[in-house]
């Protein structure tokens, strides 16, 4: 059974994420997916936790609410973050983002679901000329892109404007 899935890069998820592949009839695998989806469901289920939905985030859902943000950073800065909710880096790094409000150095947060709004996405892209990630954060002041990082580097203490 060792040679039932092999992981893999799929080319869409974002920054490139990870899927099964195997050269198996399905038959095969249908015994192996009834054993681990549940146990997939529970772990998947830890990064959906309501106990951090506290944090007020402001959703991008279209492109006057994309362009009302850029407008509202010239008034104070604003953070976006990019997140695909089929991740688990991208979901660990909202995580960290919602679970530690006391040091929230912006007061407008924007939150972008990739998958959604994935032409959203392409047009911050071109906005501010920066390769896109998934998760990502960025930090707009005055119209401009001042900060922005993905990944693994996404939390407070990194933020820098």
């Amino acid at each position: 059974m060792v040679d039932v899935a092999q992981l893999v890069r799929a080319p869409g998820c974002g920054s490139g994420g990870r899927r099964f592949e195997t050269d198996l009839p399905p038959k095969i695998l249908k015994g192996f997916t009834k054993t681990v989806e549940p146990f997939l469901l529970l772990f998947m289920a830890w990064f959906k936790s309501e106990k951090n939905r506290k944090f007020r985030w402001i959703k991008i859902i279209d492109s006057k609410t994309y362009y009302d943000a850029i407008e509202y950073s010239f008034k104070e800065p604003i953070l976006i973050f990019k997140h695909s909710t089929r991740c688990s880096i991208s979901s660990l790094a909202l995580n960290r983002i919602e679970s530690n409000p006391q040091q929230k150095l912006i007061q407008n947060c924007y939150y972008l679901d990739l998958l959604s709004f994935r032409e959203i996405s392409n047009k911050i892209e071109q906005d501010f000329n920066i390769f896109h990630a998934s998760p990502q954060i960025l930090v707009i002041k005055d119209g401009k892109c001042v900060y922005n990082t993905s990944h693994n580097n996404i939390r407070w203490s990194n933020i820098k404007f």
